[in-house]
């Protein structure tokens, strides 16, 4: 139990130190996945924003990997620029994904993730590579990832971490609509949450109608899920 709430600790630093900003920092204006995918893999340093502008972005490649770390005290922000109530899509409706439309790689750490929307993330099932059928909106291995405000829907997992992860927060995000049993014969299904993580907190969050499947599964070693609305 001790643990649990020192991690909770943790992660809450990760929110608050996204406010105290950086020296250095630089703010990415982004409205192209080509562009996202560069500097969320090779430029984006600790302190950093990276502001997705308001539109639809559909997926051109498998996965958008996430591998530049923040810090504690100055995480990098990933965030979408709301415009008239909607955030920004990340739409993967046109390309099979692997694994997860951000694919947040170890030993990546201390990303804050808000205000944005993944939906239709598939590993297979449309023209081209077939991938893993266990695509997620967010795939994590990574360590200190809050995710805030986001929506995720209509994939066959919404969020997914592995055991490798660990301190994955989601506050007040949206995740419905995920989950599907993967053809006949298989021996599993997908989740609104596949969650693995040695602590993980999911709270505040409206978690709905999983799609032959379960709202929230866990193996992980310490979980707190608290305050959400829970639906079907």
């Amino acid at each position: 139990m001790m643990e649990a709430i020192r991690g909770s600790f943790i992660l809450g630093a990760v929110i608050a130190a996204a406010f105290a900003g950086a020296a250095g920092a630089e703010t990415y204006k982004v409205s192209d996945v080509g562009t996202l995918a560069t500097i969320l893999a090779e430029k984006a340093n600790p302190g950093d924003v990276v502001e997705i502008q308001p539109g639809t972005y559909y997926l051109d490649r498998a996965k958008i990997p996430v591998l530049r770390s923040g810090t504690v005290e100055a995480p990098i922000v990933i965030k979408g620029v709301v415009e008239d109530g909607k955030r920004p899509v990340l739409d993967a409706s046109k390309y099979n994904i692997q694994r997860g439309i951000f694919y947040i790689e170890e030993p990546t750490h201390d990303l804050l993730i808000e205000d944005l929307e993944f939906c239709n993330a598939w590993g297979g099932g449309r023209e081209g590579k077939e991938q893993p059928r266990n695509a997620a909106g967010v795939y994590i291995i990574g360590s200190n990832i809050t995710l805030r405000n986001c929506k995720v829907h209509h994939s066959e997992n919404g969020l997914f971490s592995t055991h490798e992860s660990d301190f994955v927060l989601v506050d007040s995000c949206d995740i419905g609509f995920n989950g599907r049993e993967l053809g006949v014969g298989e021996r599993f299904r997908t989740h609104n949450f596949y969650f693995n993580s040695k602590h993980q907190m999911v709270k505040n969050s409206y978690v709905h109608v999983a799609t032959d499947s379960e709202n929230f599964k866990s193996w992980g070693r310490n979980n707190i899920f608290a305050f959400n609305w829970v639906d079907e």
